[in-house]
């Protein structure tokens, strides 16, 4: 199951540094639930969806940081099913219950500009390979 954890930039240091996400990281997924109330979507747009909440609580995050900071930032794993917990199925929120290791992390979604927070940023997060994160952080 693909998972979307929102993070910022100094969550993401902290994976770099520690190599890991600590565990109960909450995310968005695909999950059963939602996959049903969406049927009629197809599985891109369900991930854009999905993705697209994880960039509002990356946003939540951030609260009043000062500018070097203002970058949304979600982190893309990939977790087996029976290791996700489902908060609100509804909704896709999810919770992982262990720790993420690095090698899980497929990529990084990250504004590449700081985000103006006093508006709601509508464009889309750039995609980062994994082996792409030193640089993005650079």
């Amino acid at each position: 199951m693909r998972v979307y954890v929102p993070s910022t930039v100094e969550g993401l240091q902290r994976l770099m540094c520690n190599g890991e996400i600590e565990a109960h990281a909450e995310g968005f997924a695909a999950t059963d639930e939602l996959l049903r109330a969406l049927d009629e979507l197809t599985e891109k747009e369900i991930d854009f969806l999905v993705s697209s909440a994880a960039a509002e609580a990356s946003l939540a995050l951030l609260g009043e940081r000062d500018a070097s900071s203002r970058r949304r930032v979600v982190i893309v794993t990939e977790m087996p099913n029976g290791a996700v917990g489902e908060v609100d199925q509804a909704a896709g929120a999810v919770v992982v219950p262990t720790s993420i290791g690095l090698a899980r992390v497929d990529a990084v979604l990250a504004d590449t500009d700081d985000v103006d927070l006093t508006r709601r940023p509508d464009d889309a997060l750039a995609w980062f390979a994994s082996q792409e994160i030193g640089d993005l952080l650079a």
